[in-house]
């Protein structure tokens, strides 16, 4: 197939074209049969809209009760709805994968990958046999430092309380001797705690250099023994905290009910349990602990 230019038209200085038409091939060019299967399909598309224009195939059914086109609205409407229930899923139990008894290897490996549970270590992974690469240790390296606190016990003494913590014993006795200075360890009431800070082992299997011990002693006094700033084996010295406390005489009014130890307790006033008692409602000012005390005595 040739395409020619227009009758008439040339180039821009009236000379003759003397240029080729175009060709085109066989395979360019539209075929009978193809336009005629799209002019086909083409019809049965109209046909189609043209039907669909024409009848309303989804009326109000509010309205035309019982006639004709109401029935078919009500035909789409039901179409429509066994449609939709045709996808309805099914709800019966899901088949999981037959069961197949595992070997113990099997078990194994499986449980490397999962974690314990904290109660029983928390562990995870394979645990393998020690190879002929594996080598003993000469020494482990430690803590330089160690902070802890001990609390001496019901019944228990300072130098087996200090012995448990690492202590050496030439550091129980030097302590012992400093504290003898202020007060007996014997007074030293059950439940005290201690804050202690070893250093640094002289030696491989000595035990660790005591840095400094802290506990309260008294009500008013803090206790500390430490050795020199960066002397980790200087002698040990001991340090006295003393804790103020306010000994200004304190006004307390209140009532007195059936216990006038639990009622001067309740009104912030601190004495010895009083054997006797006072009738409910029974009021009482003092000024001090010891005053109160004799004016209920009385």
């Amino acid at each position: 197939m040739r395409v020619f230019k227009g009758h008439g038209r040339g180039s821009q200085d009236g000379a003759q074209d003397t240029r080729t038409p175009a060709s085109l091939s066989h395979d360019q060019m539209i075929g009978a049969d193809r336009a005629g299967a799209r002019s086909a399909r083409g019809g049965l598309r109209a046909g189609v809209e043209a039907w669909c224009q024409r009848v309303d195939l989804a009326p109000d059914l509010a309205s035309d009760i019982g006639s004709r086109r109401w029935f078919r609205g009500l035909a789409t409407l039901v179409g429509l709805g066994a449609v939709a229930f045709a996808f309805w899923p099914d709800f019966s139990a899901v088949e999981a994968a037959t069961f197949t008894p595992l070997e113990e290897r099997v078990r194994d490996e499986f449980r490397s990958q999962s974690i314990a549970p904290l109660a029983l270590g928390a562990d995870s992974g394979r645990h393998m046999g020690a190879s002929p690469l594996v080598r003993p240790l000469a020494s482990v390296p430690e803590r330089p430092r160690i902070d802890l606190v001990s609390t001496l016990g019901r019944g228990d003494s300072l130098s087996r309380m200090l012995g448990r913590a690492g202590v050496g014993a030439l550091d129980v006795a030097e302590v012992e001797n400093l504290i003898e200075g202020t007060l007996s360890p014997s007074e030293i009431e059950s439940g005290t705690q201690f804050d202690i800070t070893l250093g640094q082992r002289p030696g491989p299997r000595s035990p660790r250099v005591l840095e400094s011990l802290n506990f309260r002693a008294r009500f008013d006094l803090d206790l500390s023994v430490e050795r020199g700033e960066g002397n980790t084996q200087g002698p040990l010295r001991l340090v006295r905290h003393p804790i103020h406390v306010d000994a200004t005489p304190l006004r307390i009014r209140g009532k007195v009910g059936s216990s006038l130890y639990r009622s001067a307790r309740a009104a912030g006033a601190l004495w010895p349990r009083s054997r006797r008692t006072c009738a409910p409602s029974t009021s009482i000012s003092a000024s001090t602990a010891t005053s109160a005390h004799r004016t209920s005595s009385t």
